[in-house]
Order: structure tokens, then sequence, then C-alpha cells
């Protein structure tokens, strides 16, 4: 079986009290007394499921502006809720595997400037700071003890019109500029 720990799903696992959300993560992840959960497609930054007020991914900056050397790169927003939650399913269920999926690279990075629909810049330099900052998720999510066994570099890459929520086209070509740029 498997699920997300979504910005929404941390919001409203967080509206429970302890014992209720600990218990909700035993029915989740624990293999004897729940479903055993065991494999989670997490979310890189905001995806079609954020409570937050606004989307967000962990190299924003403002408009008209660019971080090539990610300097502004922080995983800070999931660190209050997302992060204590996958460690506790890590912990009810070791044999989770977590996938890490990105719905939208930096606004930045994208033509028309938003999270929300168009594709990469084709500039080497987006497709060099892209692998870059998954790089650096994988690695901050791996210090913070939650390790990423799969990623792959765009949730619905075809999806070229998404309605209110981050999305982006990425084209095949793109895709891999991306991968080879991982690589």
């Amino acid at each position: 079986f498997g699920a997300s720990i979504t910005d929404s799903a941390a919001a409203v696992l967080y509206r429970l009290d302890p014992a209720a959300r600990d218990a909700a993560m035993r029915s989740l992840f624990d293999p004897r007394s729940g479903i055993g959960v065991s494999f989670l497609r997490q979310p890189v930054g905001s995806s079609d499921f954020t409570a937050a007020a606004e989307h967000y991914t962990y190299d924003d900056v403002p408009p008209g502006q660019t971080d090539f050397a990610l300097r502004h790169f922080s995983i800070a927003h999931d660190e209050a809720q997302i992060l204590p939650l996958l460690r506790r399913a890590k912990q009810l269920n070791p044999r989770l595997s977590v996938m890490a999926t990105p719905w939208s690279p930096p606004a930045w990075m994208k033509t028309g400037d938003s999270l929300v629909g168009g594709r990469l810049k084709d500039d080497p330099r987006v497709y060099d700071a892209y692998a870059r900052y998954l790089v650096k998720f994988v690695r901050a999510y791996a210090a913070a003890g939650v390790p990423i066994d799969f990623l792959s570099v765009q949730n619905e890459p075809q999806n070229r019109h998404p309605s209110g929520y981050p999305g982006t086209d990425m084209p095949v070509r793109q895709e891999a500029a991306v991968i080879a740029a991982l690589g």
C-alpha cells in the first residue's frame, strides 16, 4: 500500500492530540497492528494537496530573481510537521520506501515564473540547477532521518495546464537533460 504525507495530510494529523495522532500513524504504518503502508510518494515542495497559504518549493526567491547557487535552499518548511511524521512512519515500518516527486521546480527556473503551469527554461544552467536542487533535497531529507529510495524528476510531466496547483509541463527532452545533469 502506498500514500503521501503531503502538506495537507500533515496539517490534518497535527490537528489531532498527540495520542490520537500516534494511533493514526500506527494504524497506517505499523505492519502488525495497522495496514503496514510500505511506500510513500513524497512531494518535493508543494503538491496539489497543500494546506499552506501559498505554494512553495525549497528555493523560493522574489519574482525576477534567480538563485543558481541555491543559496536560499531550505527544507525548513517540512521540519515542523512533515519530517516528524515521516520519521515516525519509518520507525513504525522500517521497510517503508520513500519516492520523492516534485510537482514543480522553483518558479525562477520556469517560464512564466510561477509554480502553476509553464515549463523549465531551456537553459543548461537551469537543468544543472534543477538537478542540484533535487540532490540537495535528497541529501537534506537523508540528514533529517528520512532517506529517499527513489526519485522522479517531475510529477505528471505532461500535465500542461494544472488548475491552481503546482505543475510543470516537462517534455521528454527536458526530462532527459535533467537526468543527464543528475548523473
